[in-house]
């Protein structure tokens, strides 16, 4: 009775095989679909993604706006240097309230202005000085009985000067802060330099893992493939007696397995892919979005230049934008201890004032108060002097204006420019601030921060010679990975080839088949990542040794 239950096992899972068998013959080894993927394959050379990178990515898009920035404030800050016109045009009528009738008619004393007043300031680029011209007009009419003229013009054309002879003389806040801006400006271009060679490289690493990934798939796809054809020859060996039932479970198992890591594979594929999208393409819209990028270029490069460590360290400190950075810092700094140095000192200013006036208008007929103030009493006395023969007393008068200032605004003007009525002022202004700690406080700080720059220049240099030496070192260890895993795979391949020449002959079992077989997979996988690795670290080489640019032909805008 046993017997016949044992022979009904054997029979059930030979069965169970069979059908297995026939199945596992009809499997096909096909990826899994790519999400978004619709309009067709993009080959792409590495030099072409880096270019398109430098081109589209939007990081160096939005620092390229940074430098554009402060471009233009360095624009903005020579605008304390650009002359300032000003023009006043007013219209008035007063009427003021006077306590005396000298003033005005019944205690009002009405006037009317029309004024024209334009003047020019203007800073002496490159000095402290400056200058500013005024050329002030008015034309007035009121009822003072004491005025000559009824309506007149005033014209003036005035010149003043200062001049700084200690503040301010060798530099002034805005001198220095047209040379900081510019200082500020390099640094934002180096900051754009070391965005663009970031970029640069994480395209390299992105392309490379796009490589690396898409290779895998492959070793992924022949993983499943030789699992499935272990598979088939396990069944097969059951069907003819060779071979116990049981082992079409571990094939069955491993197959399984190998399949979820290829799904596993794809997805990395669409995520790096994906990646190096983002770097390359400038919005979401654009069509190679819905493509397969093909990374062509599967060489293994060359370092740019050499690889000897001082040579690249000499580079490094030539070339590396950071310590650029630093030096455009540490200029900035300097010009500000400069002026604060500056403004600790005494303010003495020369200063000089030069005017020409004129003056013009229409006589006004109206009689001066003080002529007819006395009329009555000189007419009395006259006549006395008639009845008693001696000479009479002349009419008061105050007298005439001079020709010169009878005319219109022409005339006001032209006594201006023909410098009939000049002034002249000349003085010195000083301003002393007793202890000044104000000051003195400024250049302390200003010159805390030039020894911080300094010491972060010397961590600079420090951290640059640890980065070459890592990288160099990484680029060495990459290259013995790739010279084991090449010995590996090798290995590996006659370990397979040989286990399963004597599987087939019965010498060897299924589970030494597959073992082989996740060795060999396993060495191959330790190459791609090897070769992979090796590419990307002589990306990060040429980063550190400050020769991406150079090694991949960028010219910065």
């Amino acid at each position: 009775m046993m017997r016949l239950i044992f022979a009904l096992l054997v029979c059930a899972v030979a069965a169970t095989a069979q059908t297995a068998g026939s199945d596992s013959q009809t499997e096909r080894v096909t990826p899994p679909t790519r999400i978004g993927i619709t309009g067709g394959r993009q080959t792409l050379l590495l030099e072409d993604a880096i270019q398109m990178a430098v081109a589209n990515n939007l990081d160096v898009s939005i620092q390229k706006t940074q430098v554009d920035s402060a471009r233009e404030a360095v624009r903005a800050a020579k605008g304390a240097f650009d002359g300032r016109f000003h023009w006043r045009p007013e219209l008035e009528t007063r009427n003021t309230p006077t306590a005396s009738i000298l003033q005005g008619a019944n205690g009002d004393l009405a006037e009317h202005f029309l004024r024209q007043n334009f003047s020019y300031q203007q800073r002496i680029p490159g000095t402290g000085a400056s200058f500013g011209l005024e050329f002030d007009n008015a034309r007035l009419s009121s009822n003072n009985p004491f005025n000559s003229l009824s309506s007149y013009y005033t014209s003036s054309l005035a010149l003043n000067v200062s001049v700084p002879l200690l503040r301010n003389r060798s530099t002034d806040p805005d001198r220095t802060e047209i040379l900081i801006r510019r200082k500020q400006a390099s640094s934002s271009e180096v900051v754009f330099e070391e965005k663009v060679i970031d970029i640069a490289t994480q395209v390299a690493q992105a392309y490379w893992n796009l490589v690396e990934a898409r290779e895998d798939v492959q070793v992924e796809t022949e993983a499943v493939r030789l699992a499935a054809e272990q598979l088939a020859q396990n069944e097969r060996q059951i069907r003819a007696g060779t071979l116990a039932p049981v082992e079409v479970y571990a094939s069955r198992a491993e197959l399984e397995r190998r399949r979820d890591t290829l799904i596993q594979a794809a997805t990395v594929v669409a995520q790096v892919e994906n990646q190096l999208k983002t770097l390359l393409l400038p919005d979401r819209a654009d069509p190679i979005w819905m493509k397969e990028l093909d990374p062509v270029d599967d060489r293994l490069l060359t370092p740019k230049g050499g690889t000897e460590l001082n040579e690249s360290v000499d580079s490094a400190l030539k070339q590396r934008p950071e310590l650029r950075d630093v030096r455009y810092r540490r200029d900035a700094n300097e010009l500000q201890r400069k002026l604060d140095r500056n403004q600790i000192l005494p303010s003495i200013n020369l200063t000089g004032l030069y005017t020409n006036q004129g003056l013009a208008g229409t006589v006004s007929n109206a009689t001066n108060p003080f002529d007819t103030l006395f009329e009555d009493l000189y007419s009395q006395v006259n006549q006395i002097s008639g009845i008693v023969n001696i000479p009479q007393l002349p009419a008061p008068s105050t007298g005439t204006l001079p020709a010169a200032v009878i005319g219109g605004y022409g005339k006001a003007v032209g006594a201006v420019f023909t410098g009939q009525y000049q002034s002249v002022l000349a003085g010195v202004t000083f301003d002393f601030t007793v202890r000044n700690r104000a000051a003195k406080a400024q250049l302390a700080e200003s010159t805390l921060e030039g020894k911080r720059l300094e010491l972060e220049q010397a961590r600079t240099r420090q951290l640059i010679q640890a980065d070459v030496r890592n990288s160099l070192q990484s680029l060495e260890s990459a290259r013995q990975r790739m010279t084991a895993a090449e010995a590996s795979v090798e290995a590996a391949r006659e370990k397979l080839e040989s286990e399963t020449r004597l599987f087939k002959t019965g010498e060897s079992t299924n589970f030494l088949v597959l073992t082989r077989q996740n060795e060999y997979l396993d060495s191959r996988r330790r190459l791609l990542a090897a070769r992979g690795d090796f590419n990307k670290a002589v990306a990060v080489f040429e980063e550190s040794a400050g020769r991406t640019l150079d090694a991949h032909g960028i010219k910065l805008p």
